[in-house]
């Protein structure tokens, strides 16, 4: 099975540690495992690292987002992965630590056109992970 988890990092914070410990288990056990992370870590194998967008147009996109208090609308560096072949050859994506800065649930449509798990880590998934700044703590002041 090809398995493709989108996570934060593969190493550094808890969930990244316990995502790496999983990948590594699932291709003991003969699985084809990708990482698709924002911050890569270490050397481990299959990590797909889609960092913060520097385009002038997921910048603006980030920039506007930030300026109307739209938490995680857009999420550019994501939509680069539907282009992947990581993604359109995976049966099954799993999601992980999914918060501030990196994930848009406007991507959701698109992530389950395959079989989708979400792991759950805690609270950040639904609110903005802190601390607030600028036009995002004034959004959640208004809420």
């Amino acid at each position: 099975m090809k398995i493709l988890h989108i996570t934060r990092s593969n190493g550094g914070d808890a969930p990244g540690r316990f995502v790496a410990a999983l990948a590594e288990r699932q291709r003991k056990a003969g699985h084809e495992v990708t990482l698709v992370v924002q911050q890569a870590s270490g050397d481990m194998e299959n990590v797909l690292a889609l960092p913060t967008p520097t385009q002038a147009w997921q910048v603006n996109l980030l920039k506007q987002q930030d300026e109307r208090g739209l938490f995680d609308l857009y999420a550019p560096q994501l939509l680069n992965l539907f282009d992947k072949d990581e993604f359109s050859q995976a049966d099954i994506v799993h999601l992980h630590d999914i918060s501030g800065g990196y994930f848009s649930y406007l991507l959701f449509p698109f992530l389950t056109a395959k079989p989708l798990v979400w792991t759950l880590y805690n609270e950040r998934m639904f609110v903005e992970e802190p601390p607030l700044e600028g036009g995002r703590a004034a959004a959640v002041r208004k809420i």
